[in-house]
């Protein structure tokens, strides 16, 4: 049975509060609105939802789908300032030598891509879906878990907000939330992911003692090394 390992994009595997902040800004004034985001608007925002960033931002909700469009746009011109957290790449290798690894983001394809080849790990994925993919979250991870043939009970979903992990226990996967993110894990916990990760090196620890198949021997996972 094939492992699928799925990320969130944005806290997980990617430093980009800052700046998604900056772009948000940057939409707003294209569309002349009134705003003035800071990083702390986001990790005040409990489900990530675009209405919810456009009520946080100020912005007319007429205006919501060109405002996605711009602060897409103000992302992908800033690619090469959206960081990996440290250890990320590492971590993102190990494991893709025990599973199929996937995004499933509310950031558009196009950005994820784009970052991804800079940082030179896109090809670690099998799928990277965003938020300009028709379906929630959950159904997208869903897609995902059929097409690899997982099983759900041991495929997951590692994320950094509060509706990574409701979305993660809605299509039926074990849910880990990261504690690098844009949610403090404590809010987090509200929800009760099924694992919390405190650093990179974590999502192997979980992945090798609960995740992977009883077959696999220590030797199997000899690779997977602090």
């Amino acid at each position: 049975m094939v492992l699928t390992i799925l990320f969130d994009f944005d806290g997980v595997l990617v430093d980009s509060i800052e700046i998604f902040s900056e772009a948000v800004n940057v939409a707003g004034r294209k569309l002349k609105q009134p705003v003035a985001f800071v990083p702390d608007d986001l990790r005040n925002i409990k489900r990530m939802s675009i209405a919810e960033i456009v009520e946080a931002a100020n912005v007319d909700p007429s205006l919501s789908q060109e405002f996605v469009v711009e602060i897409d746009r103000a992302l992908f011109d800033r690619y090469e300032q959206i960081q990996l957290f440290p250890e990320i790449a590492r971590v993102v290798q190990q494991l893709r030598e025990v599973a199929k690894l996937g995004i499933v983001s509310a950031t558009s394809v196009a950005v994820l891509q784009r970052v991804l080849e800079h940082q030179g790990i896109k090809q670690h994925f099998d799928e990277i879906v965003g938020g300009d993919v028709p379906g929630t979250k959950a159904q997208k991870i869903q897609r995902i878990i059929l097409k690899n043939g997982s099983d759900q009970s041991k495929s997951c979903m590692i994320g950094d907000t509060v509706s990574d992990m409701e979305q993660g226990k809605a299509a039926g996967v074990v849910t880990i939330a990261v504690s690098w993110g844009w949610h403090a894990i404590e809010w987090i916990r509200i929800v009760q992911p099924d694992y919390e990760a405190h650093q990179p090196q974590d999502l192997i620890d979980i992945t090798r003692q609960h995740l992977l198949p009883n077959h696999l021997t220590p030797n199997s996972l000899k690779h997977m090394v602090n």
